[in-house]
């Protein structure tokens, strides 16, 4: 068995120290504790892991704001707008801006059309991804 010292936080405040310890074999749990508090740890924490998996399969998946921010940007080049402009085309009337320029990027990056072309973009990374575990 291994102990490990934990810090016992309120508020953000270290309130105090225990000792957790880390059972390595059932001989040294069965040892420890009785049968009752082992199956009632069992149970709980099966629960927790069950109704955790069960809402994390209905959350929708999300993608940061600095990841759509960087694939409006990596994509903006190859966009081609309804009226015919390019991503490039109103990437370079932002730069003329001068001074205002970073408040037109931003307009830009986050503009209907934009996002729209990153949804699709991050759809696509999503199918061709598969998990591990």
């Amino acid at each position: 068995m291994k102990t490990e010292d934990v810090e016992v936080k309120m508020k953000g405040q270290v309130v105090a120290t225990v000792t957790v310890p880390t059972y390595e074999t059932l001989e040294e749990v069965l040892d420890a504790l009785e049968e009752a508090q082992v199956l009632n740890l069992v149970n709980r924490q099966n629960k927790s892991d069950i109704t955790n998996k069960a809402r994390a399969d209905k959350r929708e998946k999300s993608v940061g704001k600095g990841k759509r921010y960087e694939t409006a940007i990596n994509i903006l080049a190859t966009l081609t707008f309804e009226n015919g402009e390019t991503g490039l085309d109103r990437l370079n009337a932002c730069i003329a801006l001068g001074p205002g320029a970073k408040d037109a990027m931003d307009k830009l990056l986050n503009s209907d059309e934009v996002q729209a072309a990153v949804d699709d973009a991050l759809a696509d990374v999503e199918e061709v991804s598969t998990d591990v575990e």
